[in-house]
């Protein structure tokens, strides 16, 4: 009686490990409906630039019109999660107001407004009258200007470069005074002994920096050797876009290049 007890819990333990050793089936339709919904669809995972239908004066325009009249104060364009977006900041009166407006269709993606009483000055002086403020400072080319902030005072940022330095303006919202001024020499390849196997002068290294971009102005230019070898450093400004090079003054060979689409 024993012997066939034990014989029995013998061959049902048999059996029940066989069963849970068993491999187990895949569903091949369970494993698609598990599958991201975004990798099976290559259209939604990414919205490329070629979709942009807005420009940034339309952006400010839909902003505007929100707020009902105002300045804009703060101006950029972002990638949020893959989809291209504007950020603007608004000042009307007291109150601050900060969109983020899409750049495919124009909605509105967010929108948060907030009281500042400290914002008492109004801005007088639009980007026009800076512009012509600037020319009659120095005979350059305007590759970046900003509406700002110092101390809740409104302040246009402005950069300008010619062939041989960079300059730094402030120059005040309300009455068209300028607040400082700051000059930095950047072509400096004059400064540089050019006999050591520079074979690509000047002009041809900003041709060569030109050529990488639709259209552009020159900004920082500089020659320097690096091993011995000697190396252009080219900065190169397409409207809010910074281009920097770095070409081979021996062939003309493009060693880096880097951008920057987020230029203020």
């Amino acid at each position: 009686m024993k012997k066939t007890l034990l014989y029995s819990m013998l061959v049902t333990g048999a059996f029940l490990f066989g069963c849970s050793s068993a491999p187990q089936t895949t569903n091949p339709s369970t494993t698609q409906t598990e599958t991201p919904i975004t990798s099976q669809n290559p259209n939604s995972t990414n919205i490329s630039s070629a979709q942009v239908t807005i420009t940034e004066e339309q952006a400010k325009e839909i902003a505007l019109k929100e707020v009902g009249s105002g300045n804009v104060i703060e101006f950029s364009y972002d990638m949020d999660d893959i989809i291209p977006n504007y950020d603007i900041t608004i000042v009307n009166g007291t109150t601050e107001y900060e969109f983020e407006i899409s750049a495919v269709d124009g909605s509105i993606l967010k929108r948060s407004s907030e009281q500042n009483p400290l914002i008492t000055n109004e801005v007088k002086i639009d980007e026009a009258k800076v512009k012509e403020i600037i020319n009659n400072q120095v005979n350059g080319t305007i590759v970046g200007i900003k509406l700002d902030r110092d101390d809740y005072l409104p302040v246009y940022d402005v950069t300008v470069v010619d062939g041989t330095y960079k300059y730094e303006f402030e120059v005040s919202a309300m009455d068209g005074s300028i607040l400082s001024k700051d000059q930095e020499l950047i072509n400096q390849a004059s400064n540089i002994n050019t006999n050591q196997g520079l074979n690509i002068d000047q002009t041809k290294a900003k041709e060569i920096a030109l050529g990488q971009v639709n259209s552009g102005v020159i900004g920082e230019f500089s020659l320097d050797y690096e091993r011995g070898i000697p190396v252009y450093e080219i900065t190169v400004y397409e409207g809010r876009t910074e281009y920097e090079f770095e070409i081979s003054g021996i062939d003309g060979s493009i060693i880096s290049r880097s951008v920057d689409t987020n230029l203020d």
